[in-house]
Parts: structure tokens; sequence; C-alpha cells
């Protein structure tokens, strides 16, 4: 019968941002303005609506029946709708007195597309196997119809033509097409087009809509990395750990700065990304180092991400360490890792309190620059304040270590973490360097080259989130 249903329970966050932006073009020819975008993606991030409801809502909008409309129009009539028509169509459905499939029977035996096909019966039958059939006439069949176009009139016959099992069945592998991108099953289009002759092709349409199939091909079609990352520098790769409602994140490049930004339009705080090189290599023993020399609001997240890669699944993976912001707790650095195949997507597995340095209540100022890396199966990170020199790896004050659990010793590529925005935030990250271990240092105060790992140590407090 198709694809399963279990879209109609709220989608992963994932899979929000492609779902709304496929569904707008396939029902209403256009991408979702920000406003809709933010509405739609609010009630499913919630749970106020599933998918289904979503799609439903679409397909019932004045603005889909004015689509469906205009294509009878370029269809049947090789011409937009003139605004009267468009009007007086688009209320008979709406209001309930006219079917989708009894407004395809007047415009297919309307005096215009009866003229425009030849103005006789024949070459006029001839143009519905064309346009509602796509074949040819068989005689037998022409002869037929015609007989009974004489007898009963041309939307008789029109209406028999649209729904007849020929076209039933033609429309259902059409929307298998349109939506999942692959015909429909044997077993999927009996079904179907049986149920659309009493309940329309729209049942159909919102079904298909609804599954699974299509939120997973809505992934493939409109990737999450590029509807939240926009605009993004093309030297960098974006990818996204935590996408929220439909906020978004911009990546801009001037000079050696890479510049984080929340537009003005975002609603709330909780979207976390990572962001690579284009031309980074891909190790596995690597570090990444960065500058965060401002931030516009306390709850700015920086961080390094290490082993950044993606899954053939298209899931992400990766390492972070990251300046904590829970209770403002600015001191603190927590190291994570992430799986966005998971329902919780990071899993933390160390905090370090370097509030000797950072002040316990009195924050240290930035600029900060971290250096994080990873060899083996251990995390080691350094961090310090502008003004003072670059401390060595195995200063507790400054960094710690901690050994990976299993199964994260996969190759992927250094880069940096940046979540928390809000609107209007912006976070620069100055004299970025990943690579290899060890690497050269950027900072013009960096004195030393990093020393080999020390030996994990025992975390401190853990705060609950990154």
């Amino acid at each position: 019968m198709g694809p399963s249903a279990a879209g109609a329970q709220a989608p992963k966050p994932l899979d929000i941002q492609p779902f709304i932006t496929a569904a707008y073009i396939d029902f209403l020819g256009r991408a979702p303005a920000d406003p809709e975008f933010a509405l739609q993606a609010t009630a499913l991030q919630n749970g106020t609506e599933n998918q289904a409801d979503v799609v439903n809502g679409l397909a019932n909008s004045p603005e889909w029946v004015s689509t469906i409309i205009q294509r009878f129009y370029r269809d049947t009539l090789g011409r937009p709708a003139d605004p009267g028509g468009l009007d007086y169509w688009s209320n008979e459905i709406l209001s309930g007195r006219e079917s989708v499939a009894s407004v395809a029977a007047n415009f297919y035996s309307s005096d215009e597309y009866y003229n425009n096909a030849g103005a006789s019966i024949r070459p006029w039958l001839t143009d519905l196997y064309h346009k509602v059939l796509l074949r040819e006439p068989d005689q037998q069949g022409l002869d037929y119809w015609t007989v009974v176009t004489v007898s009963n009139g041309r939307y008789s016959v029109a209406a028999q033509f649209f729904q007849s099992s020929e076209s039933r069945n033609t429309r259902v592998n059409n929307l298998y097409l349109q939506l999942l991108g692959r015909p429909g099953d044997p077993g999927g289009i009996a079904y179907w087009s049986e149920r659309i002759l009493s309940e329309g092709d729209i049942t159909l349409a919102v079904f298909l809509a609804a599954s699974d199939e299509y939120s997973a091909r809505a992934q493939a079609r409109f990737p999450v990395d590029t509807l939240v990352i926009r605009p993004k520098d093309p030297s960098l790769i974006g990818r996204v750990l935590t996408p929220d409602v439909a906020d978004r994140y911009s990546l801009t490049l001037a000079g050696t700065t890479v510049a984080a930004g929340a537009p003005a339009s975002n609603t709330s705080g909780n979207t976390r990304i990572a962001f690579v090189s284009s031309s980074g290599p891909t190790l596995t023993d690597e570090q990444s180092c960065a500058t965060w020399s401002s931030q516009t609001a306390g709850h700015d997240q920086q961080g390094a991400i290490l082993r950044l890669t993606t899954t053939p699944e298209g899931f992400t993976k990766g390492i972070t360490v990251t300046k904590n912001i829970l209770f403002g707790g600015t001191w603190i650095f927590n190291v994570h890792v992430w799986d966005t195949s998971n329902a919780q997507v990071f899993t933390q597995i160390a905090s370090f309190n370097l509030s000797t340095v950072f002040g316990d209540g009195n924050t240290s100022p930035l600029p900060w620059t971290l250096c994080a890396r990873v060899v083996d199966n251990v995390v080691s990170f350094i961090v310090w304040p502008d003004n003072q020199p670059q401390p060595t790896w195995d200063n507790p004050n400054y960094g710690g270590s901690v050994s990976l659990p299993d199964g994260w010793n996969h190759p992927g590529i250094p880069g940096w973490y940046i979540g928390h925005l809000t609107a209007n935030d912006q976070t620069p990250f100055d004299n970025l360097t990943a690579g290899a271990v060890p690497i050269a240092p950027s900072p013009q105060n960096r004195s030393q080259t990093p020393a080999p790992a020390t030996p994990p140590r025992a975390p401190t407090a853990i705060p609950s989130a990154p």
C-alpha cells in the first residue's frame, strides 16, 4: 500500500526544516516565507501539530486551490487563469459545491478547450486521450466515445475519462513519483486508485507527504545544513548539530576571521553547529585552535570540534570541547560526543573547572584562545586569556584530558563549534588553525609547540548540557 504512515508522529528536529520546505514547494509551488517557516516549525517542534496536520493545512488552503485552478488553465487551455475565472472556480471548490474532479471535467469539456482541440468531436477526444490518459487513442475506443459524446455530451465523457481506472492509476503513480521520487508499487496503485475515486487525489497526497519516506527524501532534497547555515562562505563546510525552530546562522569570512551570526528573525537560542574548512584534512589524530576575540552576549557558546564526519546515512558525528554557559559558569569547559542519529544527540563525557584562571563569578574578559586535540582515544585541551602566555598542555589550571568511550576512534575533520546565538548575536573566531598534531600555533602569544597529551585526569563539576 505504499509508505508507512509513521510520519504522522512529531518529526525529529533535524527533519523539521527540510520537511516544511519540501511541503511548501510540493503543494504550493514556492518556498515558505520566514514567518510561515517559524509558525510551522514551532508547531512541529512543540508537538501541537504533526506532518499530516501541516500538509492538510496546505492542501485545504485557498492558495493550494488557486494552484490547482492555475494548473487546469495551463494544462487544458494553455493560458494563465483570468482573475474572474480563478476566483470563481476557487470559490466553487472551497465552498464544496464542486470537487477537483468535477472542475477538471468542466475544463476538459469547455467550449474553449473544445475549440482549441479542433472544434469537432474526434479531435477533441484525441486530445483527451493525450492529456488525461497520456497515450494515443485506439480506434475502437475513439469510435465508442464519439457515439457517447453525441448522446451524452462532452461533460459526461470528460468526467468519465478523468475518473476512469486508467486515469486514476496514472494520477496515483504520478503522485508517488512527485512526492516520493519513485513509481508506486502495484498494491499501492490498486488500493489508492479505488480510494481516490470517492475521496479525491488529495487524500493520497496528504498520506504520502506525512510518511517517513517523504521526510527522508526531504532531507536529501533540502539538507538541513544548507537551510540553517545561510549565508555561508564557500570556503567553509557547516554541519547542524541541533536545529531550533526556524532559526538560522550565518558564517562569513573576512581575512582570517570567521564571524558566526544570527539574523534578527531568529526566535530561539538552541541551535548548535560545527564548521570546518572545505579543504580540511580527514585525520584521526588532529588539533583545532581559535581565538575568541569578542561576543555579543554571555550565552554565546564557542568551542572546537574534532573528528567531524558524516555517516553514510547522512548523520553527523564529532567530539566537542566547549565553553560552558549553563548558569553563567563560563569558567567550566565541557567535552561531549555527538551523533545526530540518536534521539539525544550529545553525551557529556567530562567537565573541567578552570575558575583559578577564569574566575568563579569574575570571569576573565575575552579574548581567549582554545586549542583542542585528540590522539588515539584521549581528548586534551588548553585555553588561556589573551593577556597571558600560552600554557603547557599539562597545566591543570588551563585545561585537561579525558579518555573517549568506545567507538569514537573514527577519522574526521578538525574545526570549530558555535551554539546558542540569539537574534542579532555576532561571534568572531580569529587565528583559526586545524590539522595534524602537532601544528604550528598561529596566535602571536603562543610561545610553545603543544607537547604530547598528558594522561587523563578526573573531571570536576559536570553541568547537564553543552
